[in-house]
């Protein structure tokens, strides 16, 4: 049986250390292609036994330079649009002007949190926690919350869904 875990199979394929096959793959001036284990430093040179080939073909250095061109571009584009994917919050201005919307309630004497995140390129969710002045009833609070979503929509089209958290007041 072949090692089942790493070390297991000990003196066999994997060996005590628990070391593993790699190879490196790479075109030389569009004429040749490396493959090997051999790393190209003096302790490889000098103390492993690490090996390699070079081969002369030209066609097959043009299809690895394609391959890894197409990987490294799936890779810079996983990386430029993973905000998206996780959901990156709105930018400095849009979160400001939020805020600015939301302060100028007569009704909220404080802004604690505003709090956003794209779902989508058009889809923006905000969340923003306030503290609503002493004395204010509940159908008073109600009618602010519902201007202030019609307020950040006019003014950021983007904001699709809104939340507004009215924090609990001190000996309520």
């Amino acid at each position: 049986m072949l090692g089942v875990s790493r070390g297991s199979f000990v003196g066999g394929l994997i060996g005590i250390s628990g070391a593993s096959l790699h190879a490196k793959t790479f075109s030389m001036d569009g004429e040749r292609v490396f493959v090997g284990s051999f790393n190209f430093g003096a302790r490889s040179a000098n103390l492993n036994t690490e090996s390699g080939f070079l081969i002369d073909s030209p066609s097959l250095a043009r299809r690895i330079d394609e391959a890894l061109h197409h990987r490294a571009t799936a890779i810079w584009l996983a990386v430029e649009t993973k905000g998206l994917l996780i959901g990156e919050a709105a930018n400095r201005p849009v979160i400001d002007g939020i805020r600015e919307l939301a302060a100028d309630v007569p009704s909220i004497e404080r802004v604690h949190e505003v709090l956003t995140m794209h779902m989508g390129p058009d889809f923006l969710l905000v969340n923003i926690s306030v503290k609503f002045a002493p004395g204010t009833v509940a159908t008073d609070m109600e009618a602010a919350i519902a201007g202030l979503d019609a307020r950040i929509k006019g003014s950021y089209p983007e904001a699709r869904r809104i939340f507004v958290e009215a924090e609990g007041r001190a000996g309520a």
